[in-house]
């Protein structure tokens, strides 16, 4: 009788293999839902520079109406400078022009750059801060 009791206590708890197979599981499973959210994550900075880029091109058509249809200040104007802040810091080059202007931020860790212009231009590009418009990115 007393070989019975200490033979059900023993059945009550876990095995030490049980308990490493459900570490093991939780751990893979973790595993992948973080490389997931790592690659959600970089989507939503790229998303979040493209939103500025195109915030800054509003702003840039105020400012050319409100300079007398310029854009020669369009890099350093109070409107447009919410914009340019929000941008990776040492990753974004603004060339303002009479006429024209472009704005390029990298948006990945590959360099990849994403660039509007006063032409209407919108994608992967950059104004290499030489002229006032993108050029397609070189492959």
């Amino acid at each position: 009788m007393n070989y019975m009791k200490s033979y059900k206590n023993l059945e009550r708890g876990f095995t030490l293999i049980e308990l490493l197979v459900v570490i093991a599981i939780i751990g893979i499973l973790s595993g992948i839902v973080i490389t997931a959210l790592s690659g959600a994550r970089s989507k939503a900075s790229e998303a979040e520079i493209k939103s500025n880029l195109s915030g800054f091109r509003t702003a840039a058509e105020l400012v050319y109406i409100d300079n007398g249809n310029s854009y020669e200040n369009v890099c350093g104007d109070p409107n447009t400078n919410p914009y340019i802040a929000a941008l990776p810091e040492g990753g974004s080059r603004c060339v303002p022009g009479v006429q024209d202007y472009s704005l390029a931020a990298t948006i990945n860790t590959e360099g990849d750059s994403w660039c509007v212009d006063s032409r209407g231009f919108t994608g992967f590009g950059d104004n290499a801060g030489t002229n006032a418009q993108c050029s397609a990115s070189a492959e």
